[in-house]
Parts: structure tokens; C-alpha cells; sequence
């Protein structure tokens, strides 16, 4: 049996991810079982029981989770082994964004929430920083941008892990979570005797016995104490210390400052030289609320040298902290060290429509031109790109097998969240950063681009583009909660564009998004990018290079154009023009009388 460990902050969408790709694990002939751990009571585990998942519930109650976790897991596992499952999941809430139930030797998940902001991240602690594999949820109503400066705060507080964006409602990604699943998860790990990847919080005072009173009379045993900072840069720190705890101080002190396992194995990680503090490290200790290094002091002797309640309080041991500094400098690489590269076309084998009817065309996507996608509604049009987004290999239901350059994708391609090759553009994204335009488009290309000039020049021109697109022009100081619907859709196009490392663009109804589409089509064609575009707009279909007919979940045509249709084309594009001026009449209060 394997034990998997999902942790991630409340409401982030665990439940539904777990619930996704048991369904697939399950279409493959495995038995999967859940057990939840959790504070006060819910309804989780009889969803996954009417979904047909044996399930077991623990509730903590004023019990700490990770305490409760500890003392039950081993029971659970046994529990697992008795029913056969080849799969047990257990999910656990990191309710303090401290707890971290991830055990050395199991295969460890963090599940995280895209709206709940790119600073998410850099707020969690061990239950991110010592996972295996990070979820990302909710990306698919953010914009492109924000998916992305997401992936780059991950990387750098965790480095090692793969990185998916899975969407809990619709199961998209849940496929390639259980592929990862299958893949990399041990199997028959012992559990008794393993270790936590990371200390538990811990206190025993007077609080953790019951009591209710306010005080320091009625304060006792391990109390710690805020230090506040007075007028005069005095500081005072309460009655008593938080540095009491006696022998079971010293343990946690031990604990926090020895070599850490690595969380893949039951034996020590050799120690390589501790690093100097680079340049970049300042920076890396104040957002992790550290104290400053000395200049080209060596990362150990730093370490050393803090005391246990700075070590315990910033959630580090000493290798997740090298790890999470090398991290941090890899991260600042830019987005692109983790990219694929840009591949020089994408072939496209063809598989079957819905009925089982072989596809007759092999397709071939190269930069620089428009595909358009056009068929009924229902009639597979998101299928296909569904396909090219997970770089298909013959496992999907359509059986289609997709080639970057001819080649079958590597797998860190296809189950990196980083390495995809795809950028989708929907009609339901939003902005949840409280940003300034300008502000928001340099925080994309600083997470991308390492050299301040390029990411300026970049953010220029991304922003230029935008306001050409958009009907009413903006600034770089207008903040992106005042933009208008056809302003917001304006700059996202604009930033995948120009400021997204992705070398393909899938583009759904950009006729809806009440923007200069064929501006738009311009800006993406001379950018390199191979552009897919599902669209119902005549104007928009025969603007593409070519088009694909969908019907009945297939590719039944390919349709080049021809002279007859440029000249529709050229008829449409002046109809078009006329519409747009007396839209732009009507704006300005004018009377269409001519």
C-alpha cells in the first residue's frame, strides 16, 4: 500500500483534487481509500463515500491536528492494509500554515490556492517547503500572469518538488496527479519507526490542560512571550520568558539545529560545504523574517550561532533552509531556467471522434501562425485543446498523440506545471492582485526575466500593446480593480504576448472579450508564439493560417484559405470597420445619421 499525505490551508480544494484523481486511479483498476484529519466536524468523508471510497474521519477537536495526526496515522495505515487498498490518502488541513504531516519515506502533497494571492507562498511553512508534489488550484479564473508569479513564489521556497496546476471542479490535471501518483509514490514504506519530515508545533501550559483564564497568575508552563518594540527603539518583553521548557527545550533546540533527513529516504543526506551568503541572501533573510547575515558569513555558522526560538519560529531546520536558499537563487533566475524550451513545431497524431472514427489528419503547429478552432458547441473544440495543453501520448480519451518537434515529451514537460509549453487565455479570468497595472506587469517580468533592462523594455511594451487593444485608454498607475472587462482582457493578452514564457497560446472567444481582436491576432502572430483560437466569429476564422472543423469530438477537416475567402475576408474587415466607428459614435454620444 502507499500512503500519501495531502496538507495545504483551508478551502484551498483538497477534497475535490483527492476526489478527482481517485476516480482516475480507480478507472485503472486500483482500490484507493481516504482518511481526514481535521478539527471540528464536516462532511468530507461521506462525499467520498457516496463517490464509492472507503473513508474514516478524525476530528482533533482542541487536540493539535498534527499531535492527533502522529498518534493515529499508524492505526489508520493498518486500517488500509486490512481493506487491500493500494492507495490510502490522507488529507490534513495546515490550519496555522505550520503544521506539515509529511512523513520521510512517504510521498508528500501540498495543495495550494491560486486566489488566495502570489504572496500565499512565501506564508507557508513546512508543509510547502518539504512537499514532493505542490497542487495548485483556482488558476483557471486568475490571469496567465498570476499562475505564473504563483509558480515562481513556490520555486522559491521549494525547489525539488513537481509543480501541477489542477482544477478541483472539473478534474482538469487530476489525470496527470495520478500519473505522478503512480510514478513516484513508494510502495509497502514502513511507517513505524519513520520520522516526521519536520518537528510538530509543540506547548504544554496551562491552556493546553483546559484553562480559559487571562493572566499571567494563571499562566503556566511553556509560555512564551511577544517582544514589543517602544518609543526610543526600547524593548520590553513580558514577565516571563519564552524560552522555558527546560529538557524539552533542549530536545526541539537539538531537533531544529541537526542535519535533516532527507524527506525521501530514512538515512542522513550527506552534508556538502555550507554555502556563503550571496548577494541575493539579504534579501532572502528578510522575507523569511531572519536576521541578517554578515557578508560571506558561511550559512552554517549563521545558523549555529541563532538561538532556538529564532530557528524554531521562522519553521527551518538547517538542510530545508540551505535547500530553500538555493531555491530562492534559482528561482530569481527567472521563470524561464524552469521552462521548456520553445519547440520549432508541434506535430499532432490523430486519434478517434466519439464514436470511435478514426481522424484522417495529422497536424503540424509551428510559431508564428494563428490555427483556428471552430464547431458547435459540445462538439470537442476543448477537447483538442485540452489535448495539446497535457501533451497528449495516446492517453486521453480521443487517443491523440501530441510531439513537440516529433519527439515524445519529456516527463518533466508534461508534469511540471513550469515546464508545460501551454498559456490558456478564457473568458472567465480575473485579477486578485491589488495591484497598479505597471506594478503588476513588472512583477511578471521580475519573475521571469533576470536582467532589470530586458523586464523594463518587456513591461513597455507589454503595456503599449494593451492600451492599442483595449477601447478606452489606461496607465501604468491605473490599479487593476478599476479596470473595465475589455481593459482587463486587453492587458492579460497583451502580457501573454509579450511577457509569458510560453510558446503556445490557446485563446477561447477572444470576440467576447471586448478588445481589438485582430490588433490582437497581430500582436501574437509577429511574437512567435503558435496561437490556437477557438472562436464562432467568421471575421476571426479567416484570419488564421488555417482552420480546424471539429465535429462529433474529431478533426474532420482542415480548410485552407483561398482567394475567394480573402476576399470575404477583405469585405468583413471593412464591415468591421464601419461597425467599430459608429460603435466608437455611439460612446461619444453621437447621432448615427449618415
Amino acid at each position: 500500500m502507499r500512503l500519501i499525505t495531502v496538507a495545504g490551508p483551508p478551502s484551498s480544494g483538497k477534497t475535490s483534487v483527492i476526489l478527482k484523481t481517485l476516480e482516475h486511479l480507480r478507472g485503472e483498476g486500483l482500490r484507493t481509500g481516504v482518511v481526514k484529519f481535521d478539527c471540528l466536524g464536516g462532511g468530507d468523508a461521506e462525499t467520498f463515500r457516496a463517490a464509492g471510497f472507503p473513508a474514516l474521519t478524525g476530528l482533533s477537536s482542541n487536540f493539535c491536528p498534527d499531535h492527533y495526526f502522529l498518534t493515529n496515522i499508524e492505526d489508520c495505515a493498518a486500517w488500509g492494509h486490512r481493506r487491500g487498498l493500494d492507495f490510502l490518502v490522507s488529507e490534513s488541513a495546515g490550519l496555522c500554515n505550520r503544521c506539515a504531516p509529511h512523513v520521510r519515506g512517504h510521498y508528500a502533497v501540498c495543495v495550494l490556492d491560486n486566489l488566495s494571492g502570489v504572496e500565499t507562498p512565501r506564508k507557508i511553512g513546512p508543509m510547502l517547503r518539504t512537499a514532493d508534489l505542490v497542487l495548485v488550484t483556482k488558476g483557471d479564473i486568475v490571469s496567465q500572469a498570476e499562475r505564473e508569479v504563483f509558480a515562481f513564489r513556490v520555486r522559491q521556497s521549494n525547489r525539488r518538488a513537481r509543480l501541477l496546476f489542477v482544477n478541483g471542479i472539473t478534474g482538469q490535471g487530476a489525470w496527470e496527479v495520478a500519473r505522478v501518483l503512480r510514478a513516484e509514490a513508494p510502495d509497502d514504506a514502513p511507517l513505524t519507526g519513520a520520522r516526521m519530515r519536520f518537528s510538530v508545533p509543540s506547548a504544554v501550559c496551562s491552556y493546553c490542560l483546559g484553562g480559559t483564564l487571562i493572566g499571567s497568575e494563571h499562566q503556566h508552563g511553556a509560555v512564551r512571550k511577544i517582544t514589543i518594540e517602544e518609543e526610543g527603539g526600547d524593548r520590553e518583553r513580558g514577565a516571563r520568558s519564552g524560552e522555558r521548557g527546560g529538557s524539552a527545550k533542549k530536545e526541539n533546540e537539538i531537533a531544529a539545529g541537526g542535519a535533516a533527513l532527507s524527506p525521501r529516504s530514512p538515512l542522513p543526506a550527506p552534508r556538502s560545504p555550507a554555502p556563503p551568503c550571496s548577494p541575493l541572501a539579504p534579501e532572502f533573510f528578510a522575507l523569511h523574517r531572519l536576521p541578517p547575515p554578515a557578508e560571506h558569513t558561511d550559512l552554517r555558522t549563521w545558523w549555529d550561532a541563532q538561538s532556538w526560538e529564532t530557528r524554531n519560529d521562522a519553521g527551518w531546520d538547517f538542510e530545508h533552509l540551505r535547500e530553500a536558499l538555493d531555491a530562492y537563487h534559482a528561482a530569481n533566475a527567472g521563470l524561464a531556467a524552469f521552462a521548456a524550451p520553445a519547440p520549432r513545431f508541434i506535430e499532432i497524431r490523430p486519434g478517434r471522434d466519439k464514436s470511435g472514427v478514426p481522424e484522417r489528419h495529422t497536424l503540424r503547429l509551428v510559431p508564428g501562425e494563428v490555427v483556428c478552432v471552430v464547431g458547435p458547441t459540445g462538439s470537442g473544440k476543448s477537447r483538442l485543446l485540452a489535448d495539446i495543453e497535457c501533451l497528449a501520448q495516446g492517453d486521453t480519451p480521443t487517443g491523440r498523440v501530441v510531439l513537440p518537434d516529433g519527439e515524445p515529451p519529456a516527463p518533466t514537460t508534461r508534469f511540471t506545471g513550469e515546464g508545460r509549453l501551454v498559456a490558456q487565455i478564457t473568458q472567465n479570468m480575473n485579477f486578485v492582485m491589488d495591484l497598479a497595472a505597471g506594478d503588476f506587469l513588472r512583477l511578471h517580468a521580475a519573475s521571469r526575466l533576470a536582467d532589470p533592462a530586458a523586464a523594463d523594455a518587456a513591461v513597455a511594451r507589454a503595456l503599449d500593446a494593451a492600451v492599442c487593444m483595449s477601447g478606452e485608454p489606461f496607465t501604468a498607475g491605473t490599479p487593476l480593480t478599476q479596470l473595465s472587462g475589455g481593459q482587463s482582457r486587453a492587458l492579460m493578452l497583451a502580457d501573454a504576448a509579450f511577457l509569458s514564457p510560453k510558446p503556445v497560446i490557446l485563446i477561447d472567444e477572444i470576440e467576447n472579450a471586448g478588445v481589438d481582436r485582430i490588433r490582437a491576432l497581430e500582436f501574437f502572430t509577429g511574437g512567435g508564439k503558435i496561437v490556437l483560437l477557438s472562436t464562432h466569429d467568421p471575421l476571426l476564422a479567416l484570419s488564421g493560417t488555417r482552420r480546424l472543423i471539429i465535429r462529433n469530438g474529431g478533426v474532420a477537416d482542415v480548410i485552407e484559405p483561398t482567394p475567394a475567402e480573402a476576399a470575404t475576408r477583405a469585405r468583413l474587415l471593412a464591415l468591421d470597420a464601419e461597425l467599430t466607428a459608429a460603435r466608437n459614435q455611439l460612446r461619444q454620444g453621437q447621432r448615427l445619421e449618415g
